[in-house]
């Protein structure tokens, strides 16, 4: 089961690429004595995925664990194809950039294997082509996730604190639906982009809130002093650096998933519009918090 269920989600993201050649990267290795379920290694010019032989003992029973499962393995997917290996982190504020960045990329790509693949699809029972079904059981799976890995990097000034992990799962779980939505629709323009955007920002965050999920998603009183446009400043920067001159860090997407994931890392003007009109929203309904 654990072993078709890795190959399973490999193979699904690979299918992404227009042909096998620029797939043929994505490559993961059962490796035995490592402290830490998953990692990217790299051996001489090569990178890969490492995944712990410990993971043969995670009960894997439900929808849930294997969504685990899923996000684990999209948060390396992350780091791998975008090519953080290569690049040095200069200072914790970089190591917080490339950790917040695989949270949220990884997601997405996350997303795109548990709506758009077909061999992880297949081992699952719920229906995640419907969100309201899926959501629930994606916020189960995160509740683990947070639980077992992102509370325990609170001490590490690697990672941004357990709150700010989740909020940014949940903002790239909206980022997919909005970009899926676009690209079926055809509705490209900065405004509808915002309204799609602010829509599904809106959607889900009531869904967690209507399902009692935010006290069990929330519970670190660890604050971090972090400034979030800073922050994604930095993401546009370091991976500017490293998709160089190309026009995308990921080469041989097809143009459907080169759209949702789009590692162009060139500055969206929809996104403050988004965020204005979503702040906006939360004003009108009494919620105090802002993005």
């Amino acid at each position: 089961m654990h072993k078709k269920l890795i190959d399973n989600i490999f193979s699904d993201f690979k299918d992404f690429f227009v042909d096998e050649k620029h797939a043929q990267f994505i490559k993961y290795r059962i490796i035995e004595n490592i402290s830490i379920p998953m990692k990217v290694y790299r051996t001489g010019r090569k990178s890969y995925i490492a995944i712990s032989s410990d993971i043969q003992f995670f009960e894997i029973n439900d929808d849930t664990s294997k969504i685990y499962i899923l996000f684990m393995i999209g948060h390396e997917l992350a780091h791998l194809v975008n090519k953080h290996l290569e690049y040095k982190d200069k200072n914790n504020f970089d190591s917080q950039t490339l950790e917040m960045w695989a949270d949220y990329f990884g997601t997405k790509i996350s997303m795109s294997i548990l709506q758009n693949g077909t061999k992880f699809n297949q081992m699952l029972t719920a229906n995640f082509k419907d969100v309201n079904i899926g959501l629930e059981i994606i916020f189960h799976a995160l509740v683990m996730l947070n639980d077992t890995l992102y509370i325990n990097t609170n001490s590490s000034s690697k990672y941004l604190n357990s709150n700010e992990r989740v909020s940014t799962v949940i903002a790239a779980i909206a980022a997919f639906l909005t970009r899926k939505e676009m690209i079926m629709n055809f509705k490209f323009s900065e405004k509808e982009h915002a309204d799609i955007g602010c829509g599904w920002g809106m959607a889900i965050n009531k869904k967690c809130y209507d399902l009692g999920m935010f006290d069990k998603l929330y519970k670190t009183t660890k604050k971090d002093d972090i400034d979030m446009f800073e922050l994604t400043k930095n993401v546009l920067i370091i991976h500017n650096q490293l998709k160089q001159k190309n026009k995308q860090i990921v080469k041989g997407l097809d143009l459907k998933h080169s759209y949702i994931l789009d590692t162009s890392y060139e500055v969206s003007k929809p996104n403050q519009m988004m965020i204005n009109k979503f702040n906006e929203k939360l004003d009108e309904m009494g919620w105090d918090i802002q993005l």
